[in-house]
């Protein structure tokens, strides 16, 4: 009976069945992908509690900031349409695209974060050059670019304006 536990116990066998800790390129992409897996969690579960009346205190806290920029983001489209260029130009400076960032749990959702803040510069760069069709079709691809983060960040329910 000893002679079959001691082939169990073995070190050699023992070596087999514990995964290669030593590989940095396969550890990394384990944990890049746990971490990818939480955010995704945390994205359906903040969907979930929204759904069912609950809050999340936290990202009540956070929301606040985030619907400043949407009202900013609303004011810079009214005052392209009364063609009030200061007045747009004045609505998309006080846009914070690190709100957006704040609220962003999902590396998606940080990349659509940055790319709303990069249409922002491309509609304030075609409003200081006078270009009122370019304001126009920059401030589309602004609110596009808006409610797709806010569908990626989970946060689109709890938003208005949109």
């Amino acid at each position: 009976m000893a002679a079959p536990l001691a082939i169990v116990l073995a070190p050699g066998s023992a070596r087999a069945l514990i995964p290669d800790d030593d590989d940095e390129e396969l550890l990394q992409k384990v944990q890049a992908g746990r971490r990818s897996r939480m955010a995704k969690e945390a994205v359906i579960e903040r969907e979930f509690v929204s759904s069912e009346g609950f809050g999340n205190a936290r990202l009540k806290g956070e929301l606040p900031p985030v619907q400043a920029a949407i009202n900013n983001i609303v004011k810079a489209g009214a005052a392209i349409s009364a063609v009030d260029a200061a007045a747009a130009q004045t609505a998309l400076a006080a846009f914070d695209v690190s709100a957006l960032q704040a609220v962003s749990t999902t590396p998606e959702s940080t990349n659509a974060a940055a790319m709303v803040g990069a249409a922002v510069g491309g509609a304030q760069k075609a409003i200081a050059g006078g270009d009122l069709a370019g304001a126009k079709s920059a401030y589309v691809s602004v609110v596009d670019a808006t409610v797709s983060w806010a569908k990626l960040a989970g946060v689109k329910g709890s938003l208005t304006s949109l």
